[in-house]
């Protein structure tokens, strides 16, 4: 029996009930045709969250105009395929797989040479046959034309509506819209005063006003916090001041999704004093501040993300990466030094982070360096078997003979049932009921033999990933560490604070790629093996303590607050 994967979009409004049409059409067609699901595939939604499918790739309201920009499930399709996983791909229509006679040919050509073979149904073509190679080409001209004509249509209908002054997107914050027409939100607008009365009164930058924001309760129209890019989408839009800009940009090529910015003289302006809420001055004031900042960075070097800890470090408190930040150090002769903080305390304060905690960079680098020495040493063939073990006990647990049996079962059922419905036996209502309670127990089951396959893959590949990481680990020269030699080594390093008997305990538990994270489990389990945990101590003075019972007056505040200080540094 041959493997096989299907490929299809479903529509965001009726995607549940989409998805389970293709399920059904696609599980017939497999029967038909005498091909099996592959043990791989997803479903890629438009929100980012993604589930696995057994034998589909399917992406949610995705044209397939981008496939390289958008069609995540697509895109990993044809990686698999690639890699092995299926020899065979089945796809409704050309239209459905490309909007591009470049891209089309491609993909087609790259799998051929794989031994990939792709059958689109509606035009019986497959692409193994070189021969079939001119009417695929006509096909995909065809449907990128189509979409060409429909891009032009659109961008009529757009700048016909933007010369008239309707707004053809979301509302920006401060607005509300209702068929193209823009109108003022007075609970909001209050809000976009405050912003430019932060930034050209009080002087903050975007990130400051964003935090502000965010601790006076505010959020934005999404319900989210707020960021340093939406204060700057504010604070550059001349919405503000009643300029409806549109035709900033005109598409090039539909197909490659590329386009060009358009002069600011050609722009379409149109101005409504009734959409105003920041005044000229005010907005003139903003411009010179900008300008001026501007100018003081423009000799600066910029921000690097290539420090050697850049995204490894994860506060185990929030969730958010740590960044790299200037220590602060008044003592003359001194070099700069440098030190890691949470990023959601820096950015949002202690309404989502509480971890004030910041972490010198030369003690992280002498604790990281240690972790790969201990890893260095450790005995690879010990731990190996460990895994081995702990993977063959989980294997043991599943039953795939049964699993396979119950699922061939569920397919025969659920054809059963289609037959059913098209008989007019059952009406739509119990159809759909059943279809449900069916998809659902083969959702479980395909995950069940995933599960197994996955196990199985890992087993068969430990050994050689054992031995790459030994002679990788053997060729690190710790006195030249970098970015990415870290991450082949650590998928993550989570910063653990806690305090206890006045001291603070910073505790870097590393995550490491080699095996998956069951080496840490399993050398925690076992007393021979520790997990690499480092920490290091800071005393401090719990001030609350220190002054119970003292009143605070306006003779011994003086003495209080020099207290503190002297607490603060020593600490």
């Amino acid at each position: 029996m041959s493997i096989a994967v299907a490929y299809c979009r479903v529509s965001t409004k009726n995607q549940e009930a989409a998805l389970i049409d293709h399920q059904e059409q696609w599980t017939e067609i497999f029967k038909k045709e005498g091909y099996e699901f592959a043990n791989c595939g997803i479903f890629y939604k438009k929100n980012g969250d993604k589930e696995p499918k057994n034998g589909l790739y399917v992406d949610e309201g995705i044209s397939a105009k981008e496939y390289k920009k958008h069609r995540k499930a697509f895109q990993r399709m044809i990686q698999d395929a690639i890699n092995g996983k299926f020899k065979r791909i089945l796809v409704e229509d050309t239209t459905r797989f490309a909007r591009s006679v470049e891209d089309g040919m491609k993909i087609v050509k790259d799998l051929r040479m794989n031994g990939v073979d792709i059958y689109f149904r509606k035009e019986n073509i497959h692409s193994s046959d070189v021969s079939k190679d001119m009417f695929l080409s006509i096909y995909f001209t065809i449907a990128e034309n189509e979409i060409k004509t429909d891009s032009n249509r659109l961008k009529w209908k757009q700048d016909k509506l933007h010369r008239a002054g309707k707004w053809t997107a979301p509302a920006p914050y401060g607005y509300n819209v209702e068929k193209g027409v823009l109108s003022v939100d007075e609970k909001e607008n209050s809000v976009i005063d405050l912003i430019f009365y932060l930034y050209t009164e009080k002087m903050l930058g975007m990130r400051a006003i964003a935090k502000d924001l965010n601790n006076r309760g505010f959020r934005t129209k999404k319900g989210s916090l707020w960021k340093s890019t939406a204060i700057r989408y504010i604070l550059e839009n001349r919405i503000y001041i009643g300029d409806i800009v549109n035709h900033k940009t005109e598409s090039l090529d539909i197909t490659r999704g590329t386009s060009k910015k358009i002069p600011k003289d050609e722009q379409i302006v149109i101005h409504s004093e009734d959409l105003r809420i920041i005044s000229n001055e005010t907005w003139d004031k903003k411009e010179n501040i900008k300008n001026k900042r501007n100018e003081k960075l423009k000799n600066r070097e910029g921000y690097s993300t290539k420090h050697e800890l850049s995204t490894l470090l994860y506060c185990g408190q929030c969730g958010s990466t740590y960044i790299r930040v200037k220590k602060h150090i008044r003592r003359k002769g001194v070099d700069k030094e440098y030190e890691w903080t949470c990023l959601g305390h820096n950015h949002y304060g202690d309404i989502k982070c509480k971890g004030r905690t910041t972490l010198e960079e030369k003690k992280l680098l002498e604790c990281i360096k240690k972790a790969i020495k201990y890893r260095q040493e450790f005995d690879d063939e010990y731990e190996l078997n460990l895994y081995k073990k702990e993977k063959q006990e989980e294997i043991k647990k599943i039953n795939i003979d049964t699993l396979k049996e119950q699922k061939e079962n569920i397919n025969m059922q659920m054809i059963e049932l289609r037959t059913e419905k098209n008989k007019k036996l059952i009406n739509v209502e119990t159809y759909q009921e059943q279809l449900k309670q069916l998809n659902e127990s083969l959702k479980n089951i395909r995950t069940k033999i995933s599960k197994y396959n996955n196990i199985k893959y890992d087993l068969e590949k430990a050994e050689l990933q054992c031995k790459q990481e030994r002679k990788m680990l053997d060729n690190i020269n710790l006195n030249k560490l970098d970015n990415s030699t870290l991450k082949k080594i650590f998928d993550k390093i989570i910063v653990i604070v806690n305090e206890k008997q006045g001291k603070k305990y910073i505790t870097l538990n590393f995550k490491y790629n080699f095996l998956d994270t069951t080496d840490v489990k399993l050398r925690g389990e076992n007393g021979k093996f520790k997990c690499v945990e480092y920490y290091w101590g800071y005393n401090y003075t719990d001030i609350s303590v220190l002054f119970d019972g003292l009143k605070i007056n306006n003779e011994n505040s003086r003495i209080i607050r020099k207290l503190r200080s002297l607490t603060k540094n020593k600490s």
